[in-house]
């Protein structure tokens, strides 16, 4: 990733950590809790089936030409530049579509977790 896009990057993750702050401040409680579990559901319902179509289609592209190495799996993004020019597509696609799934977890989190804080804090909930 080019420096540039990194600095996007955390920028707009701290966008998303303030804007889950200022959500789990405003709304009640019951309100926060839902809309983040909501929201990482959705996440998980978009980016899990999406991640393993992304593992499926990126074997697919790569094994028949014997490009895959042992441990693939494990940082399947170093592959990405054998891939041929007509194979990017769909499976970069699938890369992008799971990656967003997982950042729509993790703001599902944020949420649940700004809110439950947040709460604690001002002493409406209690252990």
């Amino acid at each position: 990733m080019m420096a540039p896009m990194r600095e996007l990057a955390i920028v707009l993750g701290l966008l998303l950590v303030f804007g889950a702050l200022a959500i789990a401040a405003e709304a009640p409680i019951l309100e926060a809790i839902s809309l983040g579990a909501w929201v990482g559901l959705l996440g998980a319902a978009v980016g899990v089936p999406s991640g393993v179509a992304y593992h499926v289609a990126l074997h697919r592209a790569l094994s028949p030409r014997g490009e895959l190495p042992s441990g693939w799996l494990l940082r399947p993004l170093e592959l990405h530049p054998r891939l041929r020019p007509d194979e990017r597509p769909l499976v970069l696609s699938l890369c992008y579509l799971g990656a967003a799934g997982f950042v729509a977890i993790c703001v599902g989190i944020a949420i649940v977790g700004c809110a439950l804080f947040l709460a604690f804090s001002r002493g409406e909930l209690q252990l």
